[in-house]
């Protein structure tokens, strides 16, 4: 990295101010994405069977910019396999709640009860929340009783769903 030697005290404050906001930009890392990528630069992607592959990038290449449009490329093996791990938490969860709740969600109904997984931060646990108001969120991941989350939680592992459902890195 270049080091430059400034003498601050020749600029007006707002020159100053516009200066820092520069360096700060020339600091930020770059935002991975295709358009960032020269050619030949590696990259990794999750294969059909959830497999890890290394690849060249080729500019202009449809396969390899789709895989960045689709979501499906990352700038290290770590964060690919993160992501295979992220993938089946959220399939396991989704699959939990489909075989073990047995009462269907009136989503036109603003009072019903709707139960969901929830992180509190300031004990480092894993809740089950609910919310009743018109409010959506995924529907797959929604339950209609507190038992069927709990339990849930149990049969993944709380520190999978912290992991890899909330990012919660410890």
């Amino acid at each position: 990295m270049d080091t430059i030697t400034l003498n601050m005290e020749n600029l007006s404050e707002v020159e100053r101010k516009q200066l820092l906001s520069l360096v700060e930009k020339a600091n930020k890392p770059k935002r991975f994405c295709f358009e960032n990528m020269r050619s030949e630069e590696i990259f990794f992607f999750i294969g059909s069977s959830g497999e890890v592959w290394e690849k060249d990038f080729v500019p202009g290449n449809p396969s390899d910019e789709n895989r960045f449009l689709l979501g499906n490329a990352f700038p290290t093996r770590e964060a690919a396999e993160f992501e295979v791990e992220r993938l089946k938490v959220i399939h396991e969860i989704k699959e939990f709640i489909t075989e073990n709740d047995d009462k269907e969600i009136d989503w036109a109904d603003d009072n019903e009860l709707r139960y969901i997984l929830t992180y509190d931060l300031k004990d480092n646990k894993i809740y089950c929340g609910v919310f009743h108001n018109p409010m959506r969120c995924q529907k797959e991941l929604c339950a209609s009783s507190r038992e069927v989350i709990r339990k849930m939680i149990q049969a993944i592992g709380e520190e999978r769903i912290k992991k890899y459902y909330f990012g919660i890195a410890e």
